[in-house]
């Protein structure tokens, strides 16, 4: 009576399995149909932006063409002679300025310039006169420039109508007309380039809603309607050509997405009743073999899960136990042991990670906060004190003011700044040392008046100009002479010198100074920021390619120079 019970609720199992292959392939069906609207949309969509790039750069060109005709100097004194016969003159002539522009734009088939008597005079493909009356009377149905698409003589051209306005004058009159036509081959090839897709319509409208241009023949003329947009199709696609009143629509036939439903329903039947009768023949040996070995398994891993990473098969004797999955298990406890010591690894990794970042983050801090010479401030304080003790109190206003300035400066919490404010902060800084050393140097400055609109990091500048004033003097007991340039170079760079005409640097000492520089070593120098720390920082902020240099020549000049990216300066300052 129990075996009974099993097979009836066997049978009953393999119905209910029947029946949810069965769900499971109709749901892959509906899967698949919405996986092809979904590629669909994203083809038509790509094909969209592809189609609307290339064809408005077709439109663009005939409006950029027409504008220059609007306004164009050489066509307003032909039209405004009064007497027709005087046009042909050579000091007003067009002829062969349409000659010109028709030859440099092969795409452009013919021009028609029209003066207020309506009279037209025709460059490039000949037409009738009828055609340039019709055309002149399509002129009157636009208030302003517009472009379509218009057939003449079996051909579909691409027209722009342009008012011609009298040049340099304001308000602007009228004088006449002007009607380019360009050959649509560029465009109508584009079309043709998607015509072998399966049910793709791709379609330019024109202001009255016909087709103009497809990749679809029989399209052709055919008036465009919300009913003939919807019918048959899957999806919509519509993008005007700015100025234009001309729109591209992409179409696809829904029924071409799979053309095989019915064949792909049949097989999906065919297959589910030979499945069916396989699993009846061969299920006692697959619930012995597969399926109770398969669930054993499950629950194995199922109770690794509330261990942790750490847990461990725990095996109990059952009778469906085989060896496979004992090995399986024991795969698994191999690999939770590996697990275990990745992650350590992998916390120590990112241990280290972290000391490296804040040793970084602490290396930066000092390179901020040490900015500011502490022998500089005391003995800009004490010039202070010996100007009061003269009573010149204009230079200690200005002392005082620049010694402020500067301190702010080193404390603001950015780290980059405007370059022409950098500047300000040396001439403060430039002041106060003139003050100290009774005028002794001399600063000038060769900067592009274009990067006033980028940024520096700051403090690169004032470092350097102080080992000028500090080490390059002269012999001569004339004031030192520093120029600074600034200057745009290639690879969108800002190229920075620093030039003095001082004693310059031994070569030995040159030598030993390069060396210090590119050795990869820490350098904190107990009285400022040295070249080193300057060289590091171009390094840390712009990357390892931004380097200083130094060019020195001894008893004639010193150039400190690096170049930086070119990087706008932003209006908070941050």
């Amino acid at each position: 009576m129990k075996q009974k019970t099993l097979k009836e609720i066997y049978v009953y199992s393999m119905l209910l399995l029947a029946f949810l292959i069965l769900c499971m392939q109709l749901f892959h069906f509906r899967l698949l149909m919405a996986s092809a609207r979904k590629n669909s949309l994203e083809t038509i969509s790509f094909i969209s932006a592809q189609l609307t790039k290339e064809l408005q750069e077709e439109v663009s060109f005939l409006e950029h063409t027409a504008s220059s005709f609007s306004s164009d100097s050489y066509i307003s004194r032909f039209l405004l002679e009064e007497n027709a016969a005087n046009r042909y003159q050579d000091n007003i002539n067009i002829y062969k300025q349409m000659q010109g522009t028709l030859k440099e734009h092969p795409t452009l088939a013919s021009v028609f310039i029209y003066d207020q008597q309506e009279h037209c005079y025709q460059y490039g493909e000949f037409f009738s006169l009828d055609i340039c009356k019709e055309l002149y009377q399509a002129t009157r149905q636009f208030p302003s420039s517009s472009y379509l698409f218009q057939t003449i003589q079996d051909t579909t051209y691409l027209i722009a109508y342009v008012p011609i306005y009298r040049s340099k004058m304001v308000p602007l009159t009228q004088i006449g007309w002007a009607i380019l036509l360009s050959r649509c081959d560029s465009m109508q090839r584009c079309l043709d380039s998607y015509a072998a897709i399966n049910g793709l319509s791709v379609m330019l409208l024109n202001a009255d809603q016909q087709v103009s241009l497809s990749n679809r023949r029989e399209l052709l003329g055919i008036e465009y309607s919300a009913s003939l947009a919807k019918e048959g199709t899957l999806a919509l696609s519509e993008q005007l050509l700015s100025p234009s009143q001309i729109r591209l629509c992409i179409l696809q036939d829904n029924s071409k997405l799979l053309p095989y439903q019915s064949l792909f329903i049949t097989n999906t039947l065919l297959l589910l009743l030979i499945l069916f009768l396989v699993l009846i023949a061969v299920s006692k040996l697959i619930n012995h073999m597969v399926f109770h070995p398969i669930d054993y398994m499950i629950t194995i891993l199922s109770s690794l899960g509330s261990q942790g990473a750490k847990g461990r098969v725990v095996f109990q004797p059952h009778i469906y136990q085989s060896l496979q999955i004992v090995k399986l298990a024991q795969t698994i406890n191999q690999m939770l042991s590996r697990i275990d010591d990745f992650s350590h690894r992998a916390f120590l990794n990112q241990q280290r990670l972290y000391e490296a970042a804040l040793k970084e983050a602490k290396y930066k801090t000092y390179l901020l906060r040490k900015q500011i010479d502490a022998h500089f401030i005391f003995n800009t304080l004490n010039s202070i004190k010996i100007l009061s003790d003269r009573y010149q109190t204009e230079d200690i206003s200005q002392m005082t003011e620049g010694l402020g300035t500067i301190m702010r400066y080193a404390y603001l919490p950015t780290d980059y700044i405007n370059l022409f404010d950098e500047f300000q902060i040396l001439e403060q800084y430039v002041y106060i040392m003139n003050i100290r050393y009774n005028h002794c140097f001399l600063v000038e400055y060769d900067v592009e008046d274009v990067l006033c609109n980028y940024r520096i990091l700051r403090q690169l500048l004032q470092p350097i100009l102080e080992n000028c004033m500090t080490h390059a003097v002269i012999s001569s007991g004339e004031p030192l002479s520093v120029t600074i340039r600034a200057r745009i170079v290639e690879e969108n760079r800002i190229l920075l010198e620093i030039t003095d005409n001082g004693i310059g640097i031994p070569p030995d000492k040159l030598a030993k100074i390069r060396l210090q520089l590119y050795d990869n070593e820490e350098h904190y120098d107990t009285k400022g920021i040295s070249l080193v720390n300057i060289h590091k920082r171009l390094q840390l902020y712009y990357g390892t390619e931004f380097q200083l240099h130094i060019e020195s020549q001894e008893g004639v000049y010193t150039c400190v120079s690096f170049s930086i990216p070119l990087q706008k300066d932003k209006p908070d300052g941050s």
